[in-house]
């Protein structure tokens, strides 16, 4: 009984952003909630006031478990910060949505194409729209969403005409960046380096897909880093950023039991960096580009259909 009138209570809450007359606060439950709580949303003004408030009244619903029996005593807010959500607050939310979305859809439990609405969002969340709108923004400038012309959000497709391409511009940064680390030397971004291939192997024997795209992404970059030009570096992240669902595809076909030959791979190529030989860091190079394009292209010929079907064209 309780859990179904505390989900009657938050639906009506949702409603009576629609509802100012209303304030948000059904009949049946204004006398549980403490007075201070009550005439604040009563007598504010603004949306984002309002919208704050309701969320206190429903901290009053979930901390009490209100139920149909006459009204309880219940201890009103001390201080006007309890009214207020704060910055960090918001970021936290923000950080949390970005953070469960991004995953969902590296991993494509969000398949691309999948509709994100704001108000489901903030639904499944038990948070404001706004919070959810940031994190949509950050997800876009990741390149893992779309906004399109009518202005829903959706989780970006992946175009696989434009593989070549990508592969192409993928292997010449593999090349540059680990020939440029092998000119230089920095035992603190080797150390760096090594960190990140640590967390590699860890990733591979725990057959973590997420945690290996991280992983990967990081001990790249951070070549990249040692290298010593910043352009070459921003450039590889962006590409390795916009490849992440790519390398899902590309640990997929293996069921996510990546072989250990993949980690010796970067082993090898932290050897030749430190031993400054850049020829055969560049024939590393080369070849660890060349067997994940190869994989990826056997993939998409063994199984054109699901491959079309997951990139929504």
């Amino acid at each position: 009984m309780v859990g179904s009138i505390e989900a009657n209570f938050q639906n009506y809450l949702y409603l009576g952003r629609r509802h100012a007359n209303a304030c948000a606060i059904p009949h049946g439950f204004v006398t549980v909630i403490p007075k201070p709580v009550k005439q604040h949303v009563l007598t504010t003004r603004s949306q984002a006031q309002k919208r704050l408030a309701r969320n206190q009244c429903r901290q009053y619903v979930y901390k009490y478990q209100i139920t149909t029996e006459p009204a309880v005593t219940m201890p009103a807010p001390t201080t006007s910060d309890e009214m207020i959500e704060t910055p960090r607050s918001r970021g936290s939310g923000t950080q949390t949505v970005y953070a469960t979305l991004r995953q969902e859809i590296l991993a494509m439990t969000l398949p691309p194409g999948s509709p994100l609405d704001e108000v489901r969002l903030s639904d499944r969340f038990g948070m404001s729209r706004t919070p959810i709108r940031e994190a949509l923004l950050r997800l876009s400038s990741d390149g893992l969403v779309t906004t399109l012309p009518n202005r829903n959000t959706i989780v970006a497709t992946i175009d696989f005409a434009t593989l070549p391409t990508y592969f192409d511009a993928l292997t010449l940064m593999y090349r540059v960046t680990t020939r440029a680390a092998a000119t230089r030397k920095n035992p603190t971004i080797m150390g760096t380096i090594r960190k990140h291939q640590n967390e590699f192997e860890a990733a591979v024997k725990a057959r973590d897909a997420y945690a290996m795209i991280e992983a990967n992404r990081e001990f790249h970059v951070a070549i990249a880093e040692l290298g010593g030009n910043p352009y070459y570096t921003t450039f590889f992240a962006r590409l390795l950023d916009e490849g992440r669902r790519i390398l899902r595809l590309y640990y997929s076909t293996f069921d996510d039991r990546l072989p250990l030959q993949y980690v010796q791979e970067h082993e090898d190529m932290i050897a030749a960096i430190e031993a400054g030989d850049v020829e055969r860091s560049d024939r590393l190079a080369i070849a660890h580009a060349e067997q994940i394009v190869r994989q990826i292209q056997e993939y998409i010929a063994r199984d054109m259909n699901h491959a079309v079907s997951i990139g929504n064209l």
